[in-house]
C-alpha cells in the first residue's frame, strides 16, 4: 500500500518473494486522496495478516481512520517512515497510534551511552524540545563531515571526498544505531542499520 509519489512496491514484492511470503493485495491509491474508503474495502476483503504502507502524514491519518469506521484492522501494520514519525500523526490520531510499527533510523531508547547521554543534555538547549529522528540525520551528516576532515587534516574537496568514502570514525561515539560504516561504490553505507519502532503510551 503507498501513495503514486511514494511507492517501494518493487522492493517488497521482491523480498516477500525471497523469503515466502504471499502477496495478497498491492495497492497504489493518489496522494491527494479525500476518501480511502474503496480502497480500505478491498483490503478487508484481502485480510492480510500485515500492511505496510508507505505514505504522508495526512495519507496515513485518512487510512487508519478509515480502517476504524470500517472496524478493521491487520494483524500487523508496518508504516515506512513517513507520516508515521510526524508530531501530526500522533496528535490526530491519539491512542489510533497505539501498536503500530514504523521503520525508522534512530530512536530516542536505543541502548548506546553517547545517545542517551544526548538525550539527557539536548534538551537544555533548546527550550525543551527532546532530539529527534530528524535531528539525528542531519546532526549525523555534520558530524561526520568534521570527523572526516580532521581525518584528513584540510579541507581540500578531493582529500575529503577520499576521507568521506574511507571514513575512519569511532562509531561508538555517534548517536547512530551503527557498529560500523562501510561505503559503497554509491556512497551509501552498507553498515548502517535500522530500527523498528512501536507505538504505545
Amino acid at each position: 500500500w503507498s501513495s503514486d509519489v511514494c511507492s517501494s512496491d518493487l522492493v517488497e514484492e521482491a523480498k516477500a518473494e525471497e523469503y515466502g511470503y504471499e502477496v495478497v493485495q498491492n495497492m497504489t491509491y493518489a496522494s491527494n486522496s479525500t476518501s480511502l474508503s474503496s480502497e480500505v474495502i478491498k483490503l478487508k476483503e484481502a485480510d492480510p495478516d500485515c500492511l505496510m504502507v508507505a505514505g504522508y502524514a495526512t495519507d496515513v491519518i485518512l487510512l487508519i481512520n478509515t480502517m476504524s469506521d470500517q472496524d478493521w484492522f491487520p494483524k500487523m501494520l508496518i508504516g515506512q517512515r513517513g507520516g508515521f514519525v510526524t508530531a501530526d500523526f500522533f496528535s490526530a490520531l491519539g491512542d489510533k497510534t497505539e501498536y503500530i510499527y514504523s521503520t525508522g533510523g534512530w530512536a530516542a531508547d536505543i541502548q548506546k551511552d553517547c545517545i542517551q547521554s544526548l538525550q539527557e543534555i539536548y534538551p537544555s538547549y533548546s527550550n525543551g524540545i527532546a532530539f529527534n529522528e530528524g535531528m539525528s540525520k542531519d546532526c549525523a551528516d555534520v558530524l561526520m563531515i568534521a570527523a572526516c576532515i580532521n581525518q584528513a587534516g584540510t579541507t581540500d574537496a578531493e582529500e575529503l571526498r577520499e576521507a568521506l568514502k574511507n571514513p575512519d570514525v569511532d562509531c561508538a561515539q555517534i548517536f547512530m544505531p551503527w557498529e560500523s560504516i562501510s561505503m559503497n561504490e554509491y556512497n551509501q553505507n552498507t553498515a548502517a542499520t535500522g530500527v523498528i519502532i512501536i507505538t504505545t503510551r
